[in-house]
């Protein structure tokens, strides 16, 4: 009878290893119990706009910072509905760029053919601006010039990694280690990084789809604990694309986000009260009108901000949901 009750915890601690993977979810992944909850969207509607590329929450909630298709960077208060322009002019080049990390504003613009990457801690009224780059054809640089996915990392040693594209054949990321005054080239092999959490990023082979949406030629989820220096094959259900302040990890699908938390995924969802119909997808369907995901953020409550729209992944609402 002894014999058998040293036996079963070894038999357990054999079954809990060989059921890990290197990424600290269970290898059975897609086997994984799921557990299914309801929400319901608040809308917040941007006022005097066209289309909408891309978004930033502050932290305590109270601005909306946005970037339309003209170039132009925008700041809105929720409270008073009121909108300010921080950033836009006629020799504006390229998409601009907004994100909020710990309590500062990034922005990213293009003007003249030459890069800029700007900060501030006052939510947008005065900014510190640095030019990281000129174009100059055929000709060696440092920094980024065209910026092609909305996402810029912070790891928790305080360098910025941003996904950068000059063309699909250049294989590296942009790294900055004093804030964004400086930034220098880096190699990685995969260039669509689309989440982080902690010292970890994940990634996806391919190319963008839309405006937040996953990798085009397959090859699987992968991440990375050394800045993109070298890639390891996850074995997640659902590819993370953004991480929440609990530092969570959050996916989006069809008519669906999910949240990885405690080693379990819950889904979330909802019915039809979208403008442009039930269907919430990362990416066209044809000529078929769908409602699209452009982008998602979060403020220091956990409120889930979502950018959707109809046309190429851009937008003009937002939509606030608390995932419970």
């Amino acid at each position: 009878m002894h014999r058998y009750l040293f036996f079963f915890p070894i038999c357990l601690v054999l079954l809990f290893s060989a059921c890990s993977s290197e990424d600290g979810q269970p290898s059975d992944d897609n086997s994984q119990a799921e557990e299914i909850k309801k929400i319901t969207w608040e809308e917040i509607v941007l006022p005097n706009t066209t289309i909408v590329d891309n978004f930033a929450i502050s932290d305590d909630g109270k601005y909306i910072f946005y970037t339309q298709r003209d170039n132009s960077i925008h700041r809105f208060e929720i409270a008073s509905k009121q909108s300010q322009k921080l950033y836009g002019d006629l020799n504006a080049t390229y998409n601009s760029y907004v994100h909020f990390i710990d309590g500062r504003l990034y922005t990213i613009t293009f003007n003249n053919n030459k890069s800029y990457f700007s900060t501030s801690t006052n939510n947008g009224n005065t900014f510190t601006r640095s030019e990281v780059a000129t174009l100059v054809p055929f000709t060696p640089y440092v920094g980024f010039l065209k910026v092609d996915f909305n996402r810029l990392f912070k790891m928790p040693n305080g360098t910025l990694i941003l996904p950068d594209l000059i063309s699909t054949t250049v294989d590296r990321i942009s790294i900055s280690s004093d804030g964004g005054a400086k930034w220098a080239n880096k190699k990685s092999s995969l260039l669509f990084i689309h989440a982080q959490q902690g010292n970890r990023l994940f990634a996806t082979p391919g190319s963008w789809q839309g405006d937040f949406g996953i990798g085009s030629s397959g090859g699987g989820l992968h991440f990375s604990d050394d800045m993109g220096n070298t890639w390891t094959k996850s074995d997640l259900k659902y590819p993370p694309q953004a991480t929440d302040r609990e530092g969570n990890l959050i996916g989006a699908t069809t008519n669906q986000i999910q949240r990885l938390k405690g080693g379990k995924w819950t889904l979330y969802e909802w019915d039809g009260n979208f403008p442009f119909g039930v269907s919430l997808i990362n990416r066209q369907s044809g000529t078929t009108l769908t409602q699209r995901v452009v982008d998602i953020e979060f403020d220091q409550s956990n409120h889930l901000y979502l950018l959707s729209g109809s046309s190429k992944g851009s937008g003009n609402s937002i939509y606030k949901t608390k995932l419970n």
